[in-house]
């Protein structure tokens, strides 16, 4: 029976006893002590527990305790480290993450028995092998450990910066006076540490937490002028390692201006002081050893970082980052003469127009506002993005600090051609450009440009009009825009120009915009818009700009069309019902000129079809000439005796046609003359009876004139009924009522009958001449 071998602890404040738990029924032969942890040892594992005796489930150390190879002979443990004696020597495990981080190597032939660990040294009890004469067996052998900075420098090597760090913290006392300095410096190290290894965005977030200097970083990226080594050496060094030469490039390079520019606004915040000295912490292996001071003033810093990024951001063709950091860098400072000749010499081999820009903006942030114009204007044929950056720095100087009329149009025609917005905010936005052109310099300046932006000329004078009372020559000029545009789209075959011909989409969205305007502006020269449009088929558009004129007979001449094609009967009628002027003898007249014309082309006809599809014509005008007059027999505004006038002697009264009776002409000279008739006498009735009411109405006056009142004793008053005998004065009203004169309101109005006699006139066949 093999008995369970357990280990207790106990408290020495308190003499609680606790056990350690055994693990799955293990036996621990052997237990360390370490700081505020236990260690148990069990054949090849290592489990570690909390001073309470709890196990840590994820503490465990695989020591292979058991291999045949080199197997444990004895173990030590030293602050948070495990030392594992073997006969090959010492190996060294981290009980914080259990990992191997060192190995002691001893001289082969020789037995060990024992280890014991003094301040960081490591005596071992040391048997003398069989074949070594010596006058003991026993010794001790004194190791030195290998120091916990050499170890740091290990882990850095391998980019193990988070082991790195547990060494450090162990080794460090964080209440040591210069624990900050040591852990700037330990952060610097494992900064280039993960860089060099290319682990760039970790290594930025260790150089942030240090005083780097930036210069070392600027000569490993190619920007400063000195010998060292370049990024793409390090890249070609570990060029197994590396995902990508190219892309890690990129990476390495992105970072280094994610620092720059984090150590520009360090010193810009930090600094205000320009000649106040700037200090810089080095690593003590660094990749470029620079023969400069480790402090310079800031002016001089600043003046090196701003040139250093303009010069990466070219690097990077980065057209946005440069763009927001010259435009928006106040006191902007950096080494001209070294820009202009890094640029100069860069503009051959850069394809990109990035060059371009930064000297564009350069020349503007230095007030050289033509120089800045002239290389925008050479922009207009590079990427999107660029070209669109050249548009709106253009048309922002054109804005504001252009001087002359000739300068603003040879500038402007690249914004025009590129970007109908930005060139419209050149002329509508400020009073800058106001001064130097006026709107209708601007407008024929867009007409001559109109191949190059169609859009442009019509958007101003939509701007135009939008301002208060603008002129009618404005409204005029966006109409003919319109008519000239429709004009363009057309082209001639056999004879006039055919509007069907023209291409679909943009003809309509042109017809489109011509009938919002006829429809919606009323401030425009509708002769000129109509003479711009004759003859291209625009029949509704040309009736509707003829009514606007009070020209009628020329509307329904639209209407007709005279022969352009078939004639819209409903609508022609339609028009004449809602105009307020007889038309309807003036649309017979158009339609029968156009069956006068049509009968004429007959006999000039030779062919059969041509000739039976003109006489159907004729004949289907006639038809509806014929329907027109029975349906308009009897309006009002129908002038009978102009139509009567254009009827064709040669057409009967009553005929067959297509087999049936037609009596549409006889019916309407029928309903003509009873209408006529009917009128005539309704005028004579109308006559006599005015004449009738003139008579009667003299008689009654008559009548009135000779009236005469008698008054007896017996006469009262009709409204207090008292006697008016002896009265002084009465009033007599025309329909017979006397009353006293103090007893009447109003001499006009009966006080009995309450008859307005003012506002109306009532015969009686008697007045009062026996009241």
């Amino acid at each position: 029976m093999v008995l369970k071998k357990n280990y207790t602890t106990i408290d020495t404040k308190t003499l609680k006893i606790q056990e350690l738990c055994p693990q799955n029924n293990t036996l621990y032969p052997q237990i360390l002590v370490f700081r505020d942890r236990w260690a148990a040892v069990t054949g090849d594992t290592v489990m570690l527990f909390e001073a309470s005796g709890k196990p840590i489930t994820s503490g465990a150390i695989d020591v292979e305790a058991a291999s045949k190879i080199s197997p444990i002979y004895a173990l030590a443990v030293q602050n948070y480290y495990l030392l594992a004696l073997r006969d090959s020597g010492v190996t060294v495990y981290n009980l914080l993450d259990f990992s191997r981080i060192q190995e002691i190597e001893m001289e082969k032939g020789w037995m060990f028995h024992d280890i014991v660990i003094d301040e960081g040294n490591v005596l071992i009890a040391q048997d003398m092998p069989t074949t070594v004469k010596r006058e003991f067996t026993t010794t001790l052998l004194y190791l030195k450990a290998v120091p916990y900075s050499d170890q740091i420098r290990q882990l850095l090597e391998g980019a193990n910066v988070d082991s790195a760090f547990r060494v450090f913290e162990q080794n460090t006392a964080k209440t040591a006076a210069n624990y900050e300095a040591k852990k700037e410096r330990f952060n610097l190290e494992a900064a280039w540490a993960l860089f060099r290894n290319f682990q760039f965005d970790k290594a930025v977030e260790y150089f942030l937490q240090v005083n780097y200097d930036p210069r070392e970083l600027l000569t490993l990226a190619g920007i400063l002028p000195k010998k060292g080594k370049l990024l793409r050496d390090l890249v070609e060094e570990k060029k197994g390692s590396a995902p990508g030469p190219e892309k890690t490039m990129g990476e390495g390079t992105r970072a280094i201006v994610r620092l720059i520019e984090e150590k520009r606004r360090y010193v810009e915040g930090k600094f205000a002081d320009s000649q106040k000295a700037v200090s810089f912490l080095l690593p003590e292996k660094p990749v470029n050893p620079l023969d400069v001071p480790k402090s310079c003033p800031a002016s001089e810093i600043m003046c090196l970082l701003n040139s250093s990024l303009m010069k990466l951001y070219v690097e990077q063709k980065d057209v946005k980052l440069l763009h927001e950091f010259i435009s928006n860098t106040k006191n902007l400072t950096y080494s001209k003469d070294e820009i202009d000749s890094y640029l100069s010499a860069r503009q051959e081999k850069d394809r990109s127009y990035t060059t371009k820009v930064c000297q564009a903006l350069l020349a503007d942030h230095n007030c050289d506002y033509i120089n800045a114009l002239e290389i925008w204007k050479t922009l207009g044929q590079a990427t999107r993005e660029i070209r669109d950056m050249a548009c709106k720095e253009t048309a922002r100087l054109l804005k504001t600090q252009v001087k002359e009329k000739e300068t603003l149009f040879r500038y402007a025609r690249m914004v025009v051609v590129f970007s109908a917005d930005d060139a419209l905010k050149i002329f509508t936005e400020g009073e800058h450009v106001s001064q130097l052109a006026n709107e209708d310099d601007i407008l024929r300046y867009f007409e001559s440009l109109d191949a190059f932006n169609p859009e442009l000329r019509e958007k101003y004078l939509k701007y135009l009009l939008s301002r208060e009372s603008p002129p009618e020559r404005f409204f005029t000029q966006l109409g003919l825009l319109y008519a000239g545009r429709l004009k363009a789209l057309l082209h001639e075959k056999d004879g006039p120009l055919q509007l069907e011909r023209a291409v679909a989409s943009q003809r309509q969205q042109n017809l489109d915009a011509l009938n919002y305007f006829i429809a919606h502006y009323n401030n425009y020269d509708a002769n000129a818009i109509l003479q711009a449009i004759k003859g291209l088929g625009l029949y509704k558009e040309e009736i509707e700009l003829y009514t606007r004129q009070k020209d009628f007979e020329a509307a329904l001449g639209s209407f007709v069309c005279l022969g352009e094609r078939d004639i819209d009967f409903s609508a022609a009628e339609k028009y004449c019902e809602d105009a307020k002027d007889p038309l309807y003898a003036i649309l017979f007249g158009k339609v029968m000129d156009l069956y006068q014309e049509a009968r004429a082309k007959l006999p000039k006809l030779r062919s059969g079809l041509e000739l039976a599809e003109q006489k159907k014509r004729a004949a289907k005008l006639e038809g509806y000439c014929k329907k027109f007059l029975k349906r308009h027999a009897t309006n009002e505004k129908m002038d009978a005796v102009a139509v009567v006038g254009l009827i064709p002697d040669d057409w009967f009264l009553k005929e067959l046609r297509d087999g049936k009776e037609d009596d549409s002409l006889l019916q309407y000279v029928a309903l003509t003359l009873n209408d006529r008739q009917d009128k005539d006498i309704n005028m004579k009735i109308n006559r006599h009876a005015k004449e009738m009411y003139k008579l009667d109405v003299e008689a009654t006056q008559i009548k009135m004139q000779r009236a005469y009142v008698v008054i007896h004793p017996e006469n009262v008053c009709k409204v207090c009924r008292k006697k008016l005998n002896g009265a002084k004065a009465f009033c007599v009203f025309p329909n017979g009522v006397v009353t006293h004169s103090s007893c009447s309101k109003s001499l006009n109005v009966c006080p009995v009958t309450k008859v307005n006699f003012a506002k109306k006139v009532y015969l009686y066949p008697q007045f009062c001449t026996n009241t």
